[in-house]
């Protein structure tokens, strides 16, 4: 069983905010002053480990799955000592699914394991449990709609049954994991590239029903508000080469999947290496590279004037982008254990409203 510890990663992230005003010229503008405390080097990480998987019956498929069970120590292996982490699974099912969006668990197993309650051989167990034999989706071709339950999981009555079980916990880092040996039925297809037939026709209606709004920038923005400050992780097991893309039956390059990836600034593993070990490695060594520093910050004020952010860390100026959307910043180079990032801004002038006339008697 893992150590206990009392120190959290909440708890040493410290995030400090300065207001001021300043005028400019004939109006009044207002600026405004963060500081963040990056968390110390030795402090235990809380850390929420989803595997959002295919749920689909098929018997490469269900080996991946099998074996994500049998060797996610090497995964695990990977973070930091001492890391309070949680594992669950959630199915790619979709609207017409009860499951889409919560978290699945084998019958007498359960839905959330816990590092700081149980071994990592209860913990192997468990998980093989929980992805051996998963209930499939027929409205969704077994199972094929990863992004819409997990954009459906992001929901506020999704979110509070999920961390009734102990999970999205609101101090927690979070590293997202998708498997699949197929595209994901919302994927956005590029231009010229022709989907894998499926002759039952049920991806088609599943698309139609399900996919408005389900892009992977819209879930990267959910996953963003969810996580704040706190890092985020995104990942896959699935066909990321197109010359090694399996053509048996229905599999196919993870479109969809690996776009969300792309723009989370992810990793993926190749489904066609047969060395899931290695593969749940790098993925554990990327997670724990995201962990414990902050790159995403957010502004307590909207209606931000871009032009006038300054990025510095420990005191040097930092390249930076901005999310008008979110309203964060989002620095690439963070510094290191307990550096501090202040972020200076200011939101942009307001016109002031035209008088309405005074009618004339």
């Amino acid at each position: 069983m893992l150590k206990r510890t009392n120190r959290s990663w909440g708890f040493f992230i410290l995030v400090c905010s300065l207001f001021y005003s300043l005028s400019a010229g004939a109006g009044d503008r207002k600026c405004f002053h963060q500081w963040f405390l990056q968390p110390d080097e030795d402090c235990a990480l809380k850390l929420d480990i989803l595997f959002v998987v295919d749920s689909s019956n098929s018997p490469a498929l269900n080996e991946v799955r099998h074996a994500i069970g049998e060797k996610i120590d090497g995964f695990l292996a990977q973070l930091r000592p001492h890391t309070d982490f949680h594992i669950a699974v959630m199915l790619g099912h979709g609207s017409k699914s009860e499951y889409t969006g919560r978290l699945w668990h084998a019958a007498r197993h359960p839905a959330v394991l816990r590092s700081l309650s149980m071994s990592l051989s209860t913990i192997r167990g468990h998980l093989s449990a929980n992805l051996a034999a998963p209930a499939e989706d027929v409205f969704s071709d077994g199972g094929q709609e990863g992004l819409y339950s997990l954009s459906r999981a992001l929901d506020g009555d999704k979110i509070e049954r999920s961390r009734r079980h102990g999970f999205f916990r609101e101090d927690a880092a979070l590293a997202v994991i998708f498997v699949s040996n197929e595209n994901d039925i919302c994927a956005p297809y590029p231009a010229g590239v022709t989907p894998v037939p499926n002759p039952n026709g049920v991806e088609a209606a599943a698309k139609a029903r399900d996919c408005h709004g389900i892009t992977p920038g819209a879930i990267l923005t959910r996953l963003k508000r969810l996580q704040g400050p706190r890092p985020l992780a995104v990942s896959g097991i699935l066909y990321n080469n197109l010359s090694t893309a399996s053509h048996v039956g229905e599999s196919e390059y993870g479109y969809g999947y690996l776009d969300l990836i792309g723009l989370a600034s992810g990793l993926s593993a190749d489904l066609a290496d047969a060395n899931v070990e290695a593969g749940l490695s790098r993925l554990g060594d990327f997670t724990s590279s995201k962990m414990p520093l902050m790159t995403d910050f957010p502004l307590k004020r909207h209606h931000v004037n871009a032009s006038s952010i300054r990025v510095l860390v420990d005191d040097l100026p930092a390249t930076f982008s901005y999310d008008p959307e979110l309203s964060f910043v989002h620095v690439p180079n963070p510094g290191q254990p307990r550096s501090r990032v202040d972020i200076r801004y200011c939101r942009k002038s307001m016109p002031c409203p035209t008088p309405t006339p005074t009618p004339t008697p």
